[in-house]
């Protein structure tokens, strides 16, 4: 596997200039694909806190930078999709979301946001004793009892701890954030799901998608910010 990537080969989610060097920082492999997701190197240097990657290295080793609750020491590290950003010493908190036009870009959060994180249930596995192996999209498992979520519901997780605050269920009212498809980035109301697909209603009108990009977000309102 390559170790570089050209900026013109970078991938159409990233909204960076393609024409200035020719080389871009690698996101190493974790549980985002690379087009959900961009080193925190790039980040730093698209949040103004350092232009090459000796700074990054040096603001990593000398403050404390954290994704998902946990510090961050390797530039290539990855941001993905509904990755949380915490830099605590400017007290300023981040989480990656896809815009209008599927390019990925931080936004700011309040600070009592930044330990929780919505994560879509994309499998479920029977284990021992009884319990039920959870696999969520961003690469987490957690085990649950008999009363497991059901496939395609969000769960709220505390991070790092992995505490599930809260359970909201792919139910028709349910409010949901798409993820991908040519809706990427809107809110809107589910209104049926039919196998693989769904329609939902946004800005007065109703349109479908596929049910993956779907990430229930809430009931009347978002309970987390996502634009």
């Amino acid at each position: 596997m390559s170790r570089h990537l050209k900026r013109l080969r970078s991938p159409k989610t990233w909204n960076i200039l393609r024409k200035t060097t020719k080389y871009i920082a690698k996101p190493l492999p974790g549980p985002h694909t690379i087009s959900e997701s961009m080193p925190i190197d790039l980040m730093l240097k698209q949040l103004g806190y350092s232009k090459t990657l000796a700074e990054t290295k040096h603001i990593l080793h000398a403050h404390p930078i954290l994704r998902d609750g946990k510090r961050v020491l390797d530039p290539k590290t990855q941001i993905g999709i509904l990755d949380t950003l915490s830099l605590p010493l400017s007290n300023e908190y981040y989480r990656m979301v896809f815009d209008s036009k599927g390019r990925l870009h931080l936004i700011s959060i309040p600070k009592n946001e930044a330990g929780s994180k919505p994560c879509k249930v994309v499998n479920k596995t029977p284990v021992r004793k009884g319990k039920i192996q959870c696999n969520l999209s961003d690469g987490r498992n957690i085990l649950a009892d008999k009363s497991a979520p059901n496939t395609g519901d969000t769960l709220i997780l505390e991070t790092p701890s992995q505490k599930i605050s809260q359970r909201l269920p792919m139910e028709k009212g349910a409010l949901i954030y798409l993820l991908g498809g040519k809706h990427v980035g809107t809110l809107g109301v589910l209104q049926s799901v039919d196998n693989d697909s769904i329609t939902f209603t946004a800005n007065n009108a109703t349109m479908a998608t596929a049910k993956k990009y779907a990430l229930v977000v809430g009931k009347d309102k978002p309970v987390l910010k996502l634009q």
